[in-house]
């Protein structure tokens, strides 16, 4: 796979805006659209709907957060992890948090076994 990333671009454009991004009404948009669009109707295209099963559970759009136990940004805003786990107990079918304890910044590359072993776990329940 090839992934083009131009870092000058994420310097001059991305960074500055970082801050001001509201990630937490995202995710709060997002988890309010999927719980309503799961509860309304069954005929809406969703996640995994190209897997063909008897799961109904393969019909409702997930967002999963992994965060690195290691990574202190975590520890920046002292509201974000309560809110987050605010937000996996409104919406248990839609938001799930897990945490890579050996994990830094980089889940990817600081416990890569951790999150493949995450990602297994996720996929089987999907088949």
């Amino acid at each position: 796979w090839r992934w083009p990333f131009d870092i000058d671009m994420v310097m001059k454009e991305v960074l500055p805006e970082f801050e001001r991004q509201d990630f937490m009404g995202l995710i709060e948009q997002f988890l309010v659209t999927a719980s309503s669009s799961s509860s309304s109707s069954s005929d809406i295209p969703r996640n995994n709907d190209n897997i063909s099963n008897n799961n109904s559970n393969n019909n409702i759009s997930k967002l999963h957060i992994v965060r690195g136990g290691k990574n202190p940004s975590w520890g920046d805003d002292p509201l974000l992890l309560p809110k987050l786990q605010k937000l996996e107990t409104q919406f248990p079918q839609h938001f799930h948090v897990h945490v890579l304890p050996k994990a830094g910044h980089w889940v990817h590359t600081d416990d890569l076994l951790g999150l493949m072993t995450l990602w297994n776990r996720y996929e089987r329940k999907i088949r």
